[in-house]
């Protein structure tokens, strides 16, 4: 018992090595300077100027937005909304089906946590296969209850993607150091560091009131 003990005391300082290694951040700004080798940015948030640093090794990815006609059916589609219970008396029955839908997602999108807020409303993501049944749109089983005249967002992987000034991304990451100054040099005035692992880019395509629920701000 006292070996596991001491071999755990061990390792528990290894894996975080000071860094906050199990504190995910989910920042949204736009991009005040890129590092001359790429690897970092300064992006100015609420919270003040934070580093975002390792991005030469982070995944990127670019939103874009296409018409919900466009979709094709049996296209998986992330929906952010409210599920209602249906019904399945003989004459009066109806499906299951989602109101309130704030958001509509189509590619390699992985959804945030809920707020509380949103949970206190009953408001979840759902995924699912898009489908056009007897003029009405579902999502798998599930009756959507939007109008078809709308747009729904993309998120595509881009490799070759290119940082600068004045773009709105949401970088996510773990918590991390300021890394100090090299000889010569001045401090960082920033008032925080993350490891990014993922860089999605939100631009101007993304409308406002979707940034909140769609980036778990």
């Amino acid at each position: 018992m006292l070996t596991a003990i001491l071999v755990l005391a061990v390792l528990i300082p290894t894996l975080d090595d000071g860094f906050g290694a199990f504190d995910e951040k989910r920042l949204y700004g736009s991009i005040k300077s890129v590092a001359e080798d790429g690897d970092s940015i300064q992006l100015k948030t609420r919270k003040g100027t934070m580093l975002v640093s390792g991005l030469l090794k982070a995944d990127r990815f670019v939103y874009s937005s296409i018409q919900l006609a466009d979709v094709k059916d049996g296209t998986k589609v992330w929906i952010l909304g409210k599920k209602q219970d249906g019904s399945d008396l003989p004459l009066n029955g109806y499906p299951p089906h989602i109101t309130a839908v704030t958001s509509m997602v189509v590619g390699a999108f992985k959804p945030p946590k809920r707020t509380s807020k949103q949970r206190q409303l009953g408001i979840d993501w759902h995924e699912g296969p898009l489908k056009r049944t007897d003029g009405k749109l579902m999502l798998d089983r599930i009756e959507l209850q939007i109008g078809t005249n709308r747009k729904i967002l993309t998120l595509k992987k881009e490799k070759s993607l290119k940082l600068k000034k004045g773009l709105k991304v949401l970088a996510i990451g773990l918590s991390a150091k300021i890394p100090a100054p090299k000889e010569g040099e001045k401090p960082l005035r920033v008032k925080g560091n993350i490891k990014i692992q993922r860089l999605e880019v939100t631009g101007k395509v993304v409308p406002n009131k979707e940034l909140p629920s769609l980036l778990g701000l």
